[in-house]
């Protein structure tokens, strides 16, 4: 069994209303075969909140350029009462027979309200 890991500490402020995948955090992988593959996603989040509507940081996997709209995570509040809220925030995948072949692994998100931010991410395979 081969285990990858790839951490980013840096702060990443995501683009308002834009898909964009957290920088410096991805894994690129070389399968002579097919495996069974489990790729777990976790960071930690600052939600802006706002009190008129949805604040949310959505989270994909992002792989071989294709969105993954399942499974998703969603991290934020709706018509929040305090300032800012802070989350952690995990995703997971299993494909039971992922191909053969060069593969680049990611996450990519998507911010409702400018100024949220994500850090301490964490890509295991």
């Amino acid at each position: 069994m081969n285990i990858w890991n790839d951490y980013e500490e840096t702060i990443f402020y995501p683009t308002f209303a834009e898909y964009e995948t957290i920088p410096d955090l991805y894994i690129i992988l070389d399968l002579s075969s097919p495996v069974q593959l489990y790729v777990l996603f976790s960071a930690s989040t600052r939600i802006n909140t706002n009190p008129t509507g949805y604040c949310d940081i959505i989270f994909y996997f992002f792989i071989d350029d294709v969105r993954l709209y399942h499974p998703f995570n969603r991290v934020g509040s709706y018509e929040g009462g305090s300032s800012v809220d802070y989350f952690s925030v995990t995703l997971q995948y299993f494909n039971p027979s992922f191909s053969a072949g060069r593969h680049n692994i990611s996450v990519i998100v998507w911010s409702e309200t400018a100024g949220n931010m994500i850090r301490d991410s964490s890509l295991t395979i």
